[in-house]
């Protein structure tokens, strides 16, 4: 926590941040944080109603006074658009890395004007780093495998061409 709030403190005062985890506990205690410096912030996850939910969307992109939403990976994966933001703080790292990449997206948007900036909070020595090391093996195993269906169409595509060129 202490990281992250050495961080925030470090962005321009224009700059708006989004909080990312897994865990709405970890969002209590980044909230705790927070408080601690007196940071205007707003908060989306499951505990919320949809109508509060889209109210403190609305309040982190139209009010320059919030500058960080916290968001649960649960809810904010799908369907948000937080161009308003250019950095993203991921509290922990998740088996699933789509569903990191998911969250990113709602930053790297078209619209958005300004560089992005990502932190992934790791913890050395921990399960955290293998978890890391499991998440770049299944990439690694996913390009791998549109690589290989890639070559397959396009060799299906090369057989096709020779077959309608033969007498």
């Amino acid at each position: 926590m202490r990281a992250l709030q050495k961080d925030l403190l470090a962005l321009p005062e224009n700059d708006k941040s989004i909080i990312f985890s897994f865990w709405t506990t970890t969002l209590d205690l980044v909230e705790t944080g927070l408080n601690e410096l007196q940071f205007p912030y707003t908060r989306f996850d499951g505990t919320l109603a949809a109508k509060l939910r889209q109210q403190s969307v609305e309040s982190f992109i139209e009010d320059p006074r919030i500058r960080v939403i916290l968001i649960s990976l649960r809810c904010g994966a799908n369907g948000l658009n937080l161009t308003a933001a250019n950095h993203v703080f991921l509290m922990e790292p998740q088996w699933n890395p789509m569903l990191e990449d998911q969250a990113l997206d709602r930053v790297y948007r078209i619209g958005q004007k300004k560089d992005v900036t990502t932190v992934r909070y790791i913890v050395q020595n921990t399960l955290e780093e293998s978890i890391r090391h499991q998440q770049s093996k299944k990439r690694n195993l996913a390009e791998e495998a549109f690589t290989l269906a890639r070559r397959y169409n396009d060799w299906v595509e090369l057989v096709r061409d020779m077959l309608s060129r033969a007498p």
